[in-house]
């Protein structure tokens, strides 16, 4: 009886041999699958960190454009600024880069023109802008640096330059415009944004 005990018990140890290897073939199987999911995670974390970057450098180029135009305003001579007609295109060389309302588009109401989310690029040939001296003289290499392919991708545009009133003491006029700064890339998306203002003479 004794040995019949010990014959069921060798033979109950040489039929689980085999389970072993395919307990460790499947933690294998299962380590792997979790490292490939890890690794996937890590990759589209890492693409969403590059896109955060890309979008805040386009922030960044916009801001840079629209504060070199406000410099461009805001230290222009007076008496110059103010004959800047409602028909832009800076006669005397100041501001060439200023548009008519009625130029920049038939429904007038801005807010629908330049709030739309659309991707086109609003800053095209049948507008008046200019691409920042910024830019130009080589400043800000971050364009170069990323491949630019297109042409002129930063514009900034002054609209809507015009009087809207007057103050009652000092009798000093109240011009208002939009000052739009564009950047569109077929690399890595567009930007713009948009500021309006008003400045006294």
């Amino acid at each position: 009886m004794m040995r019949s005990i010990l014959e069921r018990l060798q033979w109950a140890r040489e039929d689980q041999s085999g389970s072993v290897i395919v307990v460790a073939l499947l933690l294998l199987v299962v380590m792997t699958l979790v490292g490939v999911t890890a690794t996937d995670t890590v990759v589209t974390e890492d693409l969403i960190i590059r896109n955060v970057g890309l979008h805040q450098q386009n922030v960044n180029l916009v801001t840079a454009g629209a504060m070199e135009g406000f410099q461009e305003i805001l230290t222009a001579p007076g008496a110059e600024l103010q004959q800047i007609n409602e028909g832009g295109a800076g006669g005397s060389g100041i501001l060439s880069w200023s548009n008519a309302m009625s130029t920049w588009d038939g429904s007038g109401n801005l807010d629908e023109d330049f709030c739309n989310p659309n991707t086109d690029q609003q800053l095209d040939s049948s507008i008046n802008w200019k691409v920042p001296e910024s830019i130009q003289d080589g400043d800000i290499t971050l364009i170069n640096t990323r491949g630019e392919t297109a042409s002129d991708p930063l514009r900034i545009a002054l609209i809507g330059w015009d009087v809207v009133g007057t103050l009652k003491t000092g009798g000093q006029k109240i011009y208002t415009g939009v000052l739009l700064s564009e950047y569109l890339s077929d690399k890595h998306g567009m930007q713009r944004l948009v500021v309006k203002f008003k400045h006294l003479f």
